[in-house]
C-alpha cells in the first residue's frame, strides 16, 4: 500500500480555501432564499423655512365699546354677560316715551305741512288765472309763487324732523356694533344715561380670530423690514416698533394669556432625504 506523502499546514489551508471558493452559491446557501432587504436614500434639494419660537400674548382682533346714541333711562337689559353675541343684536333698551311723543309731533307737523301747501297751491293757481285777464298785479303774483315756495320747503322739513324723531326711537334698542363677546355689563336698570358718554355700557371683542403680538430683537425686525435676510411671511402682518401681530384661529387659550409662537424667518436652500426599502 502506498505511503501518503505529509502535507504542509499552510498549504493545506490553501488547498481548502480554493475548495470552499469554486463551491456553487447554492452550495453555500442550502435554503436558496431570496437575498437580504437593503436602504436605499435619496437626496433631494428643496427650500426650508427658518422659525423662530418668540414670546407673545393673545390680544381680541376687535373691540367695540357699547355707547348710548340718546340719553334716557336704561329699562332692561337684554344679553347675558360673557355670552357671544352678533351683529345688531339688543343689549339695552331706553325709555323710548319721549321720542315716541316726538315722533308723534313730528308726524302732525308733517300733516299740517301738506294741509298749508295745498292751500298755497290753490292760490297761486287763483292769481295765475287772474293774472291772464289782467286782473292782478305782479306782485301778487310774485307773493302767490313765493308762498307755495315757502310750503314746500317747509313740508321738506317737517319730513326730515320726523325721520330723525323715527330714528332716535329707533336708538333707545342699543345694538351690538360687533360680533363677538360681551363683557359684563358696566351698568343697571334704571340707570341714567346720556348721549356719547364717556363711560361705555359693555365692552364687545371678537375672539375669531385673535391676535397672537409677539416681541423680537429690533434688530431681527429691522433686518426683516429690509428684507436683507429674511422675507415677510404674510401680507396681513401689523407691524410696531419691535412687535408684530398675526391672526389665527387655532388657539385655545384666553384672550390675554401669554404663549409661544413658532414664527417664520425666510427660508434656505437645504437637502431632504428620501428613504426605500429595495
Amino acid at each position: 500500500m502506498p505511503r501518503l506523502a505529509p502535507v504542509h499546514p499552510r498549504t493545506a489551508l490553501a488547498l481548502l480555501a480554493l475548495a470552499l471558493a469554486a463551491a456553487p452559491v447554492g452550495a453555500q446557501q442550502p435554503g436558496g432564499g431570496p437575498p437580504p432587504a437593503v436602504t436605499v436614500v435619496t437626496l433631494q434639494a428643496r427650500d426650508v423655512t427658518l422659525t423662530s419660537l418668540l414670546p407673545g400674548r393673545v390680544v381680541a382682533s376687535g373691540v367695540a365699546e357699547v355707547r348710548p346714541q340718546v340719553g334716557g333711562i336704561i329699562t332692561e337689559r337684554l344679553f347675558e354677560e360673557g355670552a357671544r353675541v352678533a351683529l345688531g343684536d339688543p343689549l339695552y333698551r331706553i325709555d323710548p316715551a319721549t321720542y315716541e311723543a316726538e315722533a308723534a309731533s313730528a308726524e302732525a307737523e308733517i300733516a299740517q305741512a301738506r294741509a298749508r301747501l295745498r292751500a298755497a297751491d290753490r292760490d297761486y293757481a287763483r292769481v295765475e288765472a287772474l293774472r291772464g285777464r289782467g286782473v292782478v298785479s305782479e306782485q301778487a303774483f310774485d307773493d302767490a309763487l313765493s308762498e307755495r315756495d315757502a310750503a314746500g320747503a317747509a313740508l321738506q322739513v317737517t319730513e326730515a324732523r320726523y325721520r330723525t324723531a323715527e330714528i332716535n326711537v329707533e336708538r333707545t334698542v342699543i345694538r351690538a356694533p360687533l360680533s363677538g363677546v360681551v363683557g359684563r355689563s358696566l351698568t343697571t336698570q334704571g340707570a341714567l344715561v346720556t348721549a356719547g358718554q364717556s363711560q361705555p355700557l359693555a365692552v364687545i371683542r371678537a375672539l375669531d380670530p385673535v391676535f397672537v403680538d409677539v416681541t423680537q430683537s429690533a434688530a431681527e425686525m429691522l433686518a426683516w423690514r429690509r428684507g436683507q435676510t429674511v422675507e415677510r411671511p404674510s401680507n396681513r402682518l401689523a407691524w410696531s416698533p419691535c412687535a408684530w401681530s398675526f391672526p389665527t384661529r387655532r388657539l385655545s387659550c384666553c384672550r390675554g394669556c401669554m404663549c409661544r409662537s413658532r414664527c417664520p424667518r425666510g427660508s434656505r436652500a437645504a437637502s431632504c432625504s428620501h428613504r426605500r426599502r429595495v
